[in-house]
């Protein structure tokens, strides 16, 4: 299976919950639980602007020739924006994420016609099929030749989805604090195999990391993923999430990620924001005035 694809199976938006008293450390888990499979109210599609800045970083080394230029850092940069797109699937449980890109660099990327949306809201089927494509066509605007396979911000959640409880350990963690609000922490590790994720040459690229749930909602606050092929390749990517006051849901507001890969002297980072949230009813061909 395309890396990329497989690594965006399973993508999930925050609704919220109405405010309550402090939640039991098993109330909190179960309520991010049930916000990794329940989704934003009655969406089948929501849409995002993302709008990332990609850098590839790293040092030249001393030459003996006099015509080389200086040893230092180097530093190369691309600017990317487009359509975050999560697609519910059709007949079967979880999300899939899809990438249109139409503007690289400040230079539009050909016609802005919202082709993969368009593709989306038309015939959910068409579009799983096109999956692969639509990865590929995205990935050759992606700076260097680093696959950012686990940049979905909603990627933390499968750890947290009941279809992949036998797959992950979950475990407490404490509290911490996030912009005034007490957070408790669970750590989560991918122990099933093969891994969700396949890494370079089919090797093993089990998913790690951290996910803090608001202890008085059960809102998400914030995610950390991590995964690691040994030394063929590491990727860490954090989620920042705060509340859209349109659709009425927690959502993701911005990602940072970074990704080293053996033989590639390039260090990759990123960092992306989300705006302009919509979301699509089921059968809908425009969407809603507020949430679903």
């Amino acid at each position: 299976m395309n890396r990329a694809l497989a690594a965006a199976l399973i993508v999930a938006a925050v609704p919220v919950v109405a405010a309550r008293q402090p939640l039991s450390e098993d109330d909190v888990l179960a309520w991010a639980r049930e916000h990794a499979v329940t989704l934003h109210g009655q969406a089948a599609v929501i849409v995002a602007e993302e709008h990332s800045r990609q850098e590839a970083i790293a040092f030249r080394l001393p030459s003996r020739s006099r015509a080389a230029p200086p040893p230092g850092p180097m530093r190369l940069a691309r600017l990317i924006t487009g359509d975050l797109i999560l697609m519910r699937l059709p007949g079967a449980p979880g999300w899939l994420t899809l990438r249109d890109i139409y503007e690289v660099d400040e230079e539009v990327v050909g016609e802005r016609t919202d082709r993969v949306l368009n593709l989306v809201i038309e015939s959910r089927e068409a579009a799983l099929a096109e999956a692969p494509f639509i990865y590929d066509d995205a990935g050759r605007h992606t700076l260097g030749n680093m696959p950012r396979v686990i940049s979905m911000p909603t990627l933390a959640l499968v750890a947290l989805h009941p279809g992949y409880a036998a797959r992950f350990r979950i475990r407490p963690r404490g509290v911490e604090r996030i912009d005034g609000r007490t957070a408790r922490v669970f750590e989560f590790e991918e122990t099933g195999r093969p891994t969700l994720i396949p890494g370079p040459r089919e090797a093993p690229f089990p998913l790690s990391g951290r996910v803090s749930v608001d202890q008085a909602d059960g809102v998400i606050l914030k995610t950390v993923t991590r995964a690691s092929a040994g030394r063929l390749m590491t990727g860490t990517v954090t989620v920042t999430y705060a509340r859209d006051p349109r659709l009425e849901a927690w959502l993701p507001v911005r990602m940072q990620d970074q990704y080293r890969q053996s033989g590639n002297p390039w260090n990759y980072r990123g960092e992306t924001t989300y705006t302009n949230y919509r979301c699509y009813p089921e059968g809908a061909d425009e969407p809603a005035p507020g949430k679903c």
